[in-house]
């Protein structure tokens, strides 16, 4: 079996503590983690460029958020497993401990896509003022192929 990429995308704007809330759980169970940021003018670019392990590219924001999440599917390598998320959002750790398994059973079962409940957060500053798991689930766990593009319709 071939070896399982895992990456994690996601794109920012002005979220310094929850991209270090984010990146601190995550990035320790991907391969590689790509976020898109809209031009922030806090301090969350310094820390991503500080970082040195986040391939960050800055795509001035153009208020559509599907342009702005195809910009990170654009360099993930096809074949490779993607986790989606916004920085508010955030995944318990038995989710992001199975991660490698649940898409070497996806690529084993010709399965292509995990959903997932996450816990939504905010922060002021480091406190964290609201914390609650979504009664929902979301398919943010995929495998990319070279047509896979992320359509987001708002009423």
């Amino acid at each position: 079996m071939d070896k399982v990429n895992l990456y994690h995308c996601l794109m920012t704007w002005n979220r310094q503590a929850e991209i270090q809330h984010c990146m601190s759980t995550v990035r320790q169970y991907v391969d590689k983690c790509i976020v898109i940021d809209g031009c922030s003018n806090d301090d969350t670019i310094v820390y991503l460029r500080n970082r040195g392990d986040v391939d960050l590219q800055i795509v001035p924001w153009r208020d559509n958020f599907s342009k702005q999440r195809n910009e990170y599917l654009k360099r993930v390598p096809e074949g490779s497993w993607v986790l989606v998320s916004d920085p508010d959002e955030w995944f318990p750790e038995e989710t992001l401990k199975n991660l490698k398994m649940l898409a070497e059973r996806g690529d084993k079962e010709n399965k292509h896509m995990f959903g997932f409940q996450c816990i939504g957060m905010s922060l002021k500053g480091d406190e964290v003022v609201h914390k609650q798991l979504d009664n929902y689930w979301k398919g943010l766990f995929f495998k990319k192929f070279s047509d896979t593009k992320i359509i987001i319709f708002m009423s």
